[in-house]
């Protein structure tokens, strides 16, 4: 992004990870913060990009939600991905193809439908402007084991293009939703 112009700053959560950033790449602006509670005033980013995170916390994503609207200017973007729980997911979970039992440790992550993340940004304030299911060939790859002995066999270049016709767009690994803070039209 900043190749492209962009001004961007980056927060995480792991001070190892950033000291590890900041020593390889120093000339990128990565500090250590928490996702729950940025350290900036009201209205301060033009634009909110989050992948992989808002998932992991346990009681739910909505505080990483309110904390992205808080922070965004009227008219600001949201980019947020989570796992996707899309057509293929939803229909192996009730052939029962996922364990009953919860893993040790016991929780690591949510997946999500469109229509459900939909409305958790929704419920925060956003104004949902469109929902991509990503990653088809990696979620194909993760559920179903015809599909990996496939995928590189000498036809698997058709099979993969074929299954692009079926499931692009409609299905994949994760789901990135693009929505916007109201306000700042005029």
């Amino acid at each position: 992004l900043r190749a492209h112009g962009l001004n961007v700053e980056g927060i995480e959560y792991s001070r190892p990870l950033v000291e590890q950033v900041n020593a390889v790449y120093p000339e990128l602006p990565v500090c250590y913060g928490d996702a729950l509670a940025i350290d900036c005033p009201d209205i301060t980013y033009a634009s909110y990009l989050s992948f992989g995170v808002v998932e992991h916390r346990q009681d739910g994503p909505e505080p990483f939600l309110s904390e992205a609207f808080r922070v965004l200017v009227p008219g600001g973007k949201a980019l947020v991905s989570v796992p996707f729980l899309g057509p293929v997911r939803r229909i192996r979970a009730r052939l029962g193809r996922y364990d009953s039992k919860p893993p040790a440790p016991p929780f690591f992550q949510y997946g999500f439908t469109s229509d459900e993340f939909c409305a958790l940004l929704t419920r925060a304030g956003f104004v949902i402007d469109s929902a991509h299911p990503l990653h088809f060939h990696r979620m194909l790859l993760e559920e179903i084991s015809l599909y990996r002995w496939l995928y590189d066999r000498r036809f698997g270049a058709f099979f993969r293009r074929m299954m692009s016709g079926v499931l692009n767009e409609r299905d994949g690994h994760m789901l990135l939703v693009v929505a916007h803070k109201p306000g700042g039209e005029g």
